[in-house]
């Protein structure tokens, strides 16, 4: 019966070893996690900045479209004259302001 009783228990140095490879286990397992993390995050801040430069692209374009634009004199002065109500010599300017027209309609009602 003592033979029987010996062969059942572990050694020290087995259940030591079994511990151990417990642990490397867990650490193996948590590094992967936080590495799948990591990736998942670097992959949202791809995404993130590609948008980005979609966008500044898109921002550029209409610059190099508005500077085309600047640079013909009949465009300017249209603008000058629509927009910042630049007159000519000799000639009035007058400008109505939408929002008051409305007003007045709403009030006659």
């Amino acid at each position: 019966m003592v033979a029987k009783k010996k062969k059942k228990q572990k050694s020290p140095l087995k259940k030591f070893f079994s511990v151990f490879m417990i642990m490397i286990s867990c650490f193996l397992t948590y590094m992967s996690a936080k590495e799948i993390l990591t990736t998942i995050q670097l992959k949202q801040e791809i995404k993130d900045t590609e948008k980005d430069i979609e966008e500044l692209q898109m921002q550029q374009e209409m610059l190099e479209v508005q500077k085309t634009q600047l640079e013909d004199e009949e465009y300017v002065k249209h603008i000058a004259h629509g927009r910042y109500l630049f007159s000519k010599e000799g000639e009035t300017i007058y400008k109505f302001n939408d929002q008051d027209t409305n007003t007045k309609d709403d009030d006659a009602e």
